[in-house]
């Protein structure tokens, strides 16, 4: 426990005070001791004796002989003193700890309490109280020892004469009283004054005669030296007792003190006597708590014919048999499931009876409601179950008050001699007297705190452990069997009781409400708005309010009827885990459901129970269970917290994973939950690849575990533990493979270049040295240790069909030598070049480089044509950018034209063979249409023989042999693209499925060395809106080249880029010749600048120029004039920007012009990404190490896996063997759903927009109640 705590072992417990040194000696070795040892001795640290002076060895006689009086008045050269106000209580404490904070001197000290101060305080001169039978004599003498040492230490007047007063307090009102009779009167009395003359002279005088006659007493100032006895004797009881033994020795008494209450295991069902109870009492509790009231006068149970409302369907509401995704294996179980579940629940909700209170039925509310006689025959059954509740709590409330205090003593109490002589503490004898004797010293050491003296708490505690009335013989060794089992009846009965008032309380504000409904059907309806509804027709308006009036009454009567139900279900509410024993004269129940109920003011659901059954059986047996539970039953208030309290033994604890969006509110419930007299703690993890592994570590587990708590994270954590575990296996067993030839010396040298310019720090590759091994493997082993632990465990899964889908719960870390991505740089410039051609609609800039003006412009016009036809009928959406919706969209309408607009990118990267008409063909083919061709592994285009385009693709098979290697990879490159990477990213929504790491984010991850560059640099996975992962990264290279270009497209550069793209410009600047206006760099600098509508002092502009700047791009199509902005209209009339040779990167001001200017300029972004982060961040690694779900889920992790979730499925691994389905739970749902009494729907218009719907729901009439 000391480990685990984080304290000193003994190895360095010199560093701990001598009290805890002893302690941790003697908890260390009882620890250590085996179980069956008879008795250990245990040798303690003995504390050295401070040496220096005592205060009490200090013989100090200086005041009665009078020798140190001259050389008082000529030492000193002032004393100071201020009388405090007589201050008492909180105002006393607040001056003395100031005065005490400051420090206390003779002379008067910061706070001018000193010598006379004390004086007049022992002599009660000054009313200064803390409490008020305080002392002023005490406290002086407390006072007094807290003076500095190097004055009480040695020897004079002043100290001599407060010494006198505290061992004579009998003389103390006998000296001379201080007076002071100074004309002028202040805090410093000075040398020469005769106000102390006068003092020290008179108490000379009256201690030297005091003295003469013998009434002062002088306190020891010699003292014999203290001997420590080093051994402590550790018998065999408190040894057992310490490794958890049922030990039925008990302890000898100078050993008491050590016992604790002690959890042991959970308890298995508990019995409660009948005999114990009053007659009825138990039946009425272990099952219907609230009979007493006489229910069957208050409550009928009708099913759905009683009620004159017809059977409903057995079939579905729906028919998708037919329907094309219904055809799979799948589909067609899960439809034959629901159809089965809709037969289960029609049978079910038919022949189910519902409670109804007397008197508040449909027919008859629609009977009465309607006469004044008739709500008052309501309102008069109302208040009559009202006062019937109210009599019930009463007695209730005097009964638990009486349960509780009989408990409490009957556990506390000792007995007589003569009932207990039999059963004694080990060493008493047989008879009475011995009895007697140590009933009284059982007794006293309660008073003294040496026995324990056990509270209602206590008792409730023992309930829950299955050793709970050994337990109380233990800590009470005077109680009998009988006796024991008693306690336990009552508590019991308690609890049951108090549970029974919780519910009463509950219905007795449903009822309170059902009376204010009463008044409100019982007075004449109101509509709202009365006085703005008339209208020029008298007869109109008061139709209007007649039929508003009649709507008004209808909906009150809704609400009573509602209202009326709910009371009535809350009344005959039922506990389900009692049970009769098998003789009959006991009832058999699970006490931690009681303490649960007791502790949170509920009833356990039917439902609930069972499935608590389910789920411990399982776990019992040994198997893995997944089970439906659906929202509002209760699996974060009642399930996870019932299984923690329940599974967690000390041998085992409890994991609880939960997806990352739940962690915060799952941790306040069950810290919420846990509470109370079974109290768990509830503990989090986060773990990540980056995370330092240490045995801190395995100890806080071992101690979570014997504190039988809860751990609390999310999957990635989890997942992370068990990647991290194999990649230390992996670098251990040499996995890697070795290390590979150096890079090219220009490759190296481009790469230290760009860190440099990026500001990152620069990581340095090379073998594991052994230092590294040795921490590694220690690593290693401590994860294989903290595994161990986990696959001991029970592992909560909530909503599984999250944590445990196959795919988007995949964790990947690459794994060994980063090496550069394959077909570099033309990898992300091909991406560039589609996503310019998809984006140009919006953005009405391309960053094309190349000069064939006329067909770019038509593919250009096309796409734009193209992308408002798919905004139109809702394929696409442009807000807040560019989305996908409908793929089939994209295959018939945008692939063919980004098939040409990639051709044109080919030919200008030297793809020369073939015509136009093969190359397109090839590139947007269908590889699993008719007619499609395949490249074969020697290059060759394979293709289905009679396809519409075999002739085609033969004369492309013909030409496939003289071309390149390298073109073929990238016609193979360009289809990936269209086909599945480019829909692919633009069908995920910015800032919700990717983005970039915002400032804060970046901040704190740059700050860790190691943070990946490319979670820096690139776009990363986000979990929800503007909240990205921890450290999850994208896998699929294309994919997050792709995403990445349109995070920094939709988003922008950050300033951090910004400063790293111009550091880029000014040394590439630094490197070319000639003028500076005339350097490429410069050139491409004012051309971006023109772009963004201003430009730069002392550059010619573009169109002046003969040349195209490189890296720049230009607009195909330009703009029409009301399309620019004001700024940009008007761009040559304001005053120029600085020269690129003039800008400095660290100038803030320089940087905020720039980048408001540039951050969102497509050009400057492309620049960025093409010659900073793609270099750098585009590596790959041979090997990859995976984890997802069904890890998660499988044995790898825990032994025992307990998952639940309100939408699960089948795709689960295979120790679960399928998902256990709530009967009825679906069809619920979907008759719900399906029903147009309850459910409608309706279209929003072209130009909606949030705010608009938002408003339209809250204006609704009539109002909903749930939107979907």
């Amino acid at each position: 426990a000391a480990v685990a705590a984080g304290l000193p072992t003994p190895r360095d417990a010199r560093a701990l005070p001598n009290v805890l040194q002893s302690r941790l000696t003697l908890l260390t070795a009882a620890s250590t001791a085996r179980p069956d040892a008879d008795s250990i001795d245990v040798e303690l640290p003995c504390p050295a004796f401070g040496g220096g002076p005592h205060f009490d060895a200090v013989q100090d006689r200086t005041s009665i002989s009078g020798e140190g009086l001259g050389a008082l008045f000529g030492k000193f050269e002032a004393l100071s003193y201020s009388r405090p106000e007589n201050p008492v209580g909180r105002e006393a404490a607040s001056a003395l700890d100031r005065w005490l904070r400051n420090g206390l001197e003779l002379r008067g000290g910061r706070d001018q309490k000193g010598f006379l101060f004390l004086y007049e305080l022992m002599r009660g001169d000054v009313f200064f109280k803390l409490l008020s039978n305080d002392s002023g004599h005490t406290l002086g003498c407390f006072l007094l020892r807290l003076l500095p040492a190097s004055e009480w230490s040695s020897k004079g007047v002043l100290m001599s004469t407060l010494r006198v007063m505290a061992h004579n307090p009998q003389l103390a009102r006998h000296l001379p009283k201080f007076e002071d009779d100074r004309n002028v009167k202040v805090s410093v009395m000075f040398r020469g004054q005769d106000v102390l003359a006068k003092l020290f002279e008179k108490l000379t005088l009256v201690l030297k005669g005091l003295e003469a006659d013998g009434h002062i007493q002088w306190p020891l100032h010699s003292f014999p030296a203290l001997k420590l006895q080093p051994l402590v004797r550790l018998p065999a009881p408190l040894l057992a007792r310490v490794h958890g033994a049922d030990s039925a020795t008990p302890l000898p008494l100078p050993y008491r003190r050590w016992l604790w209450l002690s959890d042991g295991a959970p308890s298995a069902p508990r019995r409660l006597r009948l005999a114990s109870c009053a007659e009825g009492e138990a039946d009425a509790l272990a099952g219907t708590p609230l009979r007493p009231i006489d229910l069957s006068r208050l409550v009928v149970e009708r099913t759905r014919s009683q009620r004159g409302l017809p059977p409903l369907e057995a079939r579905l509401p729906f028919a998708l048999s037919s329907h094309p995704a219904a055809q799979s294996d799948l589909a067609a179980a899960m439809i034959r499931r629901l159809e089965e579940d809709f037969l289960f629940h029609t049978h079910h909700q038919n022949e189910l009876a519902l409670p109804e209170l007397v008197g508040f039925t449909d027919a008859e509310l629609r009977a009465q409601a309607t006469t004044p006689s008739g709500c008052r025959a309501l309102q008069d059954a109302a208040a009559s179950l009202v006062e019937r509740l109210q009599a019930l709590l009463q007695r209730d409330n005097e009964r638990m008050l009486a349960l509780v205090e009989g408990a409490t003593r009957l556990a506390n109490q000792a007995g007589e001699p003569a009932a207990v002589a039999g059963n004694l503490i080990a060493g008493g004898g047989a008879t009475e007297e011995a009895a007697a004797e140590q009933l009284a010293g059982f007794a006293l050491g309660r008073a003294g705190g040496n026995e324990a003296e056990l509270g209602f708490h206590h008792l409730v505690r023992l309930l829950a452990c299955s050793r709970g009335e050994s337990e109380l013989l233990l800590l009470n060794p005077y109680l009998s069997r009988e006796q024991a089992a008693r306690v336990s009846d009552e508590t019991a009965l308690a609890l049951l009781t108090a549970n029974r008032i919780a519910q009463s309380l509950r219905c007795l504000d449903e009822a309170r409400g059902l009376q204010v409904l009463l008044l409100q059907l019982q007075a004449p309806p109101r509509p709202k708005n009365v006085s703005t509804r008339a209208s020029a027709s008298g007869r109109r308006s008061a139709k209007t309010l007649s039929s508003e009036a009649t709507a008004l009454k209808r909906e009150l009567q809704r609400e009573v009827s509602s209202k009326a139900n709910l009371l009535a279900s809350a009344l005959v509410s039922r506990r389900h885990y009692f049970g009769p024993s098998s003789t009959g004269s006991s009832l058999v129940y699970e006490p931690h459901f009681l303490i649960y109920e007791f502790t949170h003011g509920m009833l356990l659901r039917e439902a609930q129970v069972s499935l608590l059954r389910k789920f411990l059986d399982a776990q019992a047996a040994g198997r893995s269970l997944c089970h439906q539970l659906i929202m509002g039953q209760g699996k974060t208030t009642v399930i996870a917290p019932m299984l923690a309290i329940m599974l967690a033994d000390g041998e085992r604890f409890v994991v609880s994973v939960v997806p990352p969006h739940l962690l915060p509110s799952a941790q306040g419930v069950l810290r919420e939950r846990l509470g109370g007299p079974v109290a768990r703690p509830v503990y989090g993890m986060r773990f990540d690849r980056y995370t330092t592994v240490e045995g801190s570590l395995l100890e806080r587990l071992r101690h979570a575990t014997r504190l039988r708590g809860v751990l609390l994270l999310d999957p990635t954590s989890l997942k992370s533990v068990l990647l991290k575990f194999i990649e230390g296996v992996a670098s251990l067993q040499g996995e890697v493979p070795a290390v590979s030839a150096e890079p090219h010396a220009d490759d190296q040298e481009l790469l230290k270049r760009i860190t440099r310019l990026l500001g990152l720090r620069r990581r340095q590759p090379g073998s594991i040295g052994r230092k590294r091994a040795e921490e590694l493997r220690h690593e290693t082993r401590t994860l294989a240790d903290v595994l161990s632990i986990l696959r001991k465990s029970v592992g909560l899964l909530d909503e599984v069909d999250v944590l445990l889908h196959p795919l988007r719960s995949e964790l990947n870390w690459p794994h060994g030598e980063r090496k550069p991505i394959h077909f570099a740089p033309l990898r992300w410039q091909l991406p560039f070049h589609l996503l310019d051609g998809i984006l140009y609609p919006m953005s009405r800039k391309c960053t094309a480089a190349w000069h064939e003006g006329p067909e770019a412009q038509q593919l250009l016009g096309q796409i734009t044509e193209a992308v408002d036809e798919g905004a139109r009928d809702f394929s696409v959406q442009r807000a807040p950018h560019f989305v996908l919706l409908q793929r089939p969209f994209y295959d018939a309408r945008l692939r063919p034209l980004l098939t040409h607009w990639a051709l044109l990118w080919l030919r200008r990267n030297r793809v020369q063979h073939g015509s136009d008409e093969q190359i397109a063909a090839y590139i947007g083919r269908d590889p699993d249409a008719d007619g499609s061709g395949t490249v074969l592994a020697d290059g060759s285009l394979g293709s289905k023989p009679g396809g519409p385009e075999a002739v085609g693709l033969q004369r492309w098979d013909d030409l496939i042999g003289t071309m390149p290697e390298e073109h073929a990879q990238l016609l193979n490159l360009t289809h990936t693209w269209l086909r599945s990477v480019l829909p692919h990213v633009l069908s995920k929504v910015g800032r919700v499925h990717y983005g970039l790491l915002p400032d804060s984010a970046l901040l704190q991850e740059a700050a860790s060395s190691s943070t990946p560059q490319a979670r820096q640099l690139l776009a990363v996975p986000f979990v929800g809106k503007d909240v990205p992962s921890q450290a999850a990264e994208f896998s699929h290279p294309d994919a997050l080249i792709g995403l990445s270009i349109l995070a920094y497209r939709h988003e922008g550069l950050r300033p951090q880029d910004l400063r790293a793209l111009f550091c880029l410009l000014l040394e590439t600047m630094g490197q070319e010749g000639g003028p500076f206006r005339d350097r490429p760099t410069c050139r491409m600098y004012s051309h971006w600048i023109e772009l963004a509508g201003r430009h730069v002092r002392g550059a010619s502009y573009v169109g002046q120029s003969g040349g195209q700047p490189r890296g720049g791009g230009v607009d195909l199509l330009t703009p029409e004039p009301d399309q620019l902005s004001a700024r940009n209209s008007e761009a040559h009339d304001q005053e120029g920007l600085w020269p690129l040779q003039l800008v400095n990167p660290g100038d803030a001001e320089q940087m905020g012009v720039l980048f408001g200017l540039l951050g969102q300029l497509p050009h400057a972004i492309q620049h960025y990404l093409e010659q900073l982060v793609f270099p750098l961040t585009m590596q790959h690694q041979s090997r990859k190490l995976s984890a997802n779900g069904q890890d998660l889920g499988s044995s790898a992790l825990f032994g025992c896996r307990l998952g639940f979730s309100g939408t699960p499925s089948d795709l689960l691994p295979r120790d679960f063997n399928g998902c256990q389905y709530e009967r009825g739970d679906d069809a619920q749902m979907l008759r719900c759903l399906t029903s147009e009494q309850v459910v409608s729907y309706d279209f929003l218009p072209d130009s909606w927009s949030v705010h608009q719907l938002l408003d339209d729901i809250a204006d609704a009439s009539p109002p909903y109640h749930t939107l979907i």
